[in-house]
């Protein structure tokens, strides 16, 4: 298999298929009875679906899976590099075990309620009646999750991207946040824009270059920023 096509950065699930076989044949080096046997959860079907790329291919729960299972065999695999072929690649996990970077649970959080700290606060108690996701990002027990509703940041962002928020994480010009503004009802994700002592929000769909970047006023208050981007495309 050619690195190229390991390191193509493609969510197709003929993608995802070769990546996940490079990550068991060239990084783990065992054969697909034993990566289940070694794997909780993890069934002889699905892992063939999904190096075959079969049946809609590795989903985010999977990847997720194979993840968490990679670490317990000594190599730290992102979901981010096994969904998209972005982000960190993998690499062997220190034998002293002092990296450590366990799938936490975080809240789904409804864009109109998340407005409200309080809500936020109330959700991360996790009772049964809460939405919750996994995910593999460095995040701080504050963090959330939010699906985005429009098309304002595409393409980089399609309308239906899992969002994850950070709110105890520091922004800086260019980072993409969620932001309170005085006269919306609900969040709004941009990509931060700093001149100065100016902080501006900023769209990034060409569908609306013609609209002119909001400028933060002192009752607005950004409330996180976007620590990871999870999208599933639809099959054609």
């Amino acid at each position: 298999m050619k690195n190229e096509e390991i390191l193509e950065s493609s969510n197709s699930k003929e993608a995802r298929a070769k990546r996940l076989r490079y990550l068991r044949e060239e990084l783990l080096r065992i054969s697909r009875p034993e990566m289940v046997k070694k794997i909780s959860g993890l069934t002889n079907p699905s892992l063939q679906n999904w190096e075959y790329a079969q049946k809609g291919g590795l989903s985010d729960r999977g990847a997720m899976l194979i993840s968490k299972g990679c670490l317990s065999l000594g190599i730290h695999c992102p979901t981010e590099w096994l969904l998209n072929g972005t982000g960190e690649k993998p690499f062997l996990v220190s034998s002293d075990k002092s990296y450590e970077r366990i799938p936490k649970k975080i809240p789904l959080i409804d864009w109109k309620k998340a407005t409200s700290i309080d809500y936020i606060r109330e959700k991360m108690q996790f009772d049964s009646k809460n939405h919750v996701l996994f995910t593999d990002a460095v995040v701080s027990d504050h963090a959330f999750a939010l699906i985005l509703k429009d098309s304002s940041m595409e393409p980089q962002f399609p309308k239906g991207t899992v969002l994850i928020i950070d709110p105890k994480k520091s922004h800086r010009d260019r980072s993409f946040v969620v932001a309170k503004i005085n006269n919306h009802e609900e969040l709004i994700f941009r990509q931060l824009i700093i001149d100065g002592p100016n902080h501006y929000l900023k769209p990034i769909s060409p569908d609306l270059e013609n609209f002119e970047m909001c400028l933060l006023g002192k009752e607005d208050e950004i409330r996180g920023i976007l620590i990871q981007a999870r999208h599933d495309y639809e099959e054609e």
